[in-house]
């Protein structure tokens, strides 16, 4: 799986603040570990390799955590949906590099520092006549976005409101679908889509429409790890 340089150095980023030095907390802590789960397909950040998790926020998250005393499980629950199940579940207790929306904030404790910023995009088969430049040119087209994903109560609002949108499992899916022409954009995170395009070299076939800056992916907690473990979640 390759790994953006971008990525790479918010990773250096991260580190640097958050030291082990400045992120030790006593060993005498009731909240002595910590399960974590993510989407199994969202690379940079995370994705499923192997039956597990891997990736950046997988990486930071367990080497903060075992640095905070905890045992780290990382647990690979299945599809998106399920994941997100799980969280509401509390049968886990932490989610890295997720957008923070509304609905989320209901069963999530969002921490108060973003973890990276992740514009979304609108990918488009390249060759198209008239390329989309805004979210008032997609009205009408025939559309995807990744089952289970959120971008923001902006790009929320707009898939909502579109009868021609297909909610695909997969980034795979989604691409293939656009590629043959079954959809006429895709909407997914700029550097995922990205990542995945070149990883797999179909970015010959497609291109980005158009981008919306200024979007942010944070850390969430279960509500009740985060009410019964505050000094873990303050450090994040």
């Amino acid at each position: 799986m390759v790994v953006t340089n971008n990525f790479l150095l918010i990773s250096i980023v991260f580190f640097t603040i958050f030291s082990p030095s400045q992120i030790a907390i006593a060993s005498g802590s009731k909240c002595q570990s910590i399960s974590i789960s993510a989407h199994p397909n969202y690379p940079p950040f995370h994705w499923k390799e192997q039956g597990t998790l891997v990736g950046a926020s997988i990486d930071i998250s367990r080497s903060i955590f075992q640095n905070l005393g905890l045992d780290v499980k990382v647990s690979y629950e299945g599809p998106w949906k399920r994941v997100l199940m799980s969280i509401k579940q509390e049968k886990i207790d932490f989610i890295p590099a997720l957008k923070k929306t509304s609905d989320r904030q209901q069963y999530l404790e969002f921490t108060q520092n973003e973890f990276a910023t992740n514009p979304v995009a609108i990918f488009v088969k390249k060759g198209k006549a008239l390329v989309p430049k805004s979210f008032k040119d997609l009205i009408g087209l025939y559309g995807s976005v990744n089952a289970g994903d959120k971008h923001g109560d902006k790009v929320d609002s707009f898939v909502s409101s579109q009868s021609n949108m297909q909610f695909i499992h997969g980034l795979s899916q989604n691409f293939e679908m656009l590629i043959l022409g079954r959809t006429d954009y895709f909407i997914t995170g700029f550097y995922t889509g990205y990542d995945f395009l070149k990883a797999n070299k179909l970015d010959s076939h497609v291109e980005v429409a158009f981008k919306i800056n200024g979007l942010k992916i944070h850390n969430g907690f279960t509500h009740q790890y985060a009410k019964e473990c505050q000094r873990i979640v303050k450090e994040l």
